[in-house]
C-alpha cells in the first residue's frame, strides 16, 4: 500500500484521529502527539491539505538547512529527482498545485534526514 498524503489526511479525518495516530505503530512519539493535539482544531493545518503541504515544505527546508545539505543532496539520498524534491520543499507537486507525495516518498525523505516519518510530518502552523 502506497497512499498519497491527501489520502492519509482524509483517512485520519474520517476515523477522527490525527495523521500521527494513523501512521504510528509503536506509540513512541509523545512529543509529536503533544504538538499535534496542541493545534488540533478545525483551523489547524492538519485539516487543510494545502496549508499542510506548505508547512511540510517549510519543515523540509529547515531539516535540510540543519544538516547543511543541498536540495540535490537530499534528492540523491532519498532516491528521488531534484525537481521532485524541489517542488515538495515549495509545498507543490508542480507549479500551482499543492504537494501530494506518495507515502513511499515521505518515508524515503524521512530516512534521508534520519528522522521518523512521524517527526517528518509533525510541522508547525
Amino acid at each position: 500500500m502506497n497512499p498519497k498524503l491527501y489520502t492519509l489526511l482524509a483517512l485520519a479525518d474520517a476515523f477522527g484521529v490525527s495523521i500521527l495516530d494513523l501512521l504510528d505503530v509503536d506509540d513512541s512519539h509523545t512529543e509529536a502527539y503533544e504538538r499535534y493535539y496542541a493545534n488540533d482544531d478545525d483551523d489547524s493545518i492538519y485539516h487543510n491539505p494545502e496549508a499542510f503541504s506548505k508547512a511540510l515544505g517549510d519543515h523540509l527546508q529547515r531539516l535540510r538547512w540543519d544538516r547543511n545539505l543541498s536540495q540535490e543532496d537530499v534528492a540523491r539520498i532519498a532516491g528521488i529527482t531534484y525537481n521532485h524534491y524541489h517542488f515538495l520543499e515549495k509545498g507543490e507537486s508542480r507549479p500551482g498545485s499543492p504537494a501530494n507525495p506518495w507515502l513511499s516518498t515521505l518515508i524515503s525523505i524521512a530516512n534521508a534526514f534520519g528522522v521518523s516519518l512521524i517527526d517528518l510530518l509533525t510541522v508547525d502552523d
